[in-house]
């Protein structure tokens, strides 16, 4: 019994964290319909962004981004549209 309440305290905690986390990533990322774009196979796309290339610097191999450049998507094309 103890062993249980011990597990569900941690779950219970685990929750937390990951609600904070999730709720934080809906701030950085909001996915409000007007900013997403419908893409092949039910994925969704962010209609602008921001592009970046990541490389790894130094004896520690630390990583370092840099940021060249952003995109729009207006839409999506499907194969055999395109090749019709």
């Amino acid at each position: 019994r103890l062993a249980s309440l011990r597990q569900a305290t941690l779950l219970f905690e685990l929750k937390q964290k990951l609600e904070a986390r999730l709720s934080g990533l809906e701030q950085t990322y909001p996915l409000t319909p007007e900013a997403i774009l419908q893409g092949p196979n039910g994925m969704l796309f962010p209609k602008e962004g921001t592009i970046a290339v990541k490389r790894y610097v130094g004896a520690l191999e630390r990583e370092q981004y840099h940021f060249v450049g952003t995109f729009a998507f207006k839409e999506f094309f499907d194969n055999n549209e395109v090749e019709n």
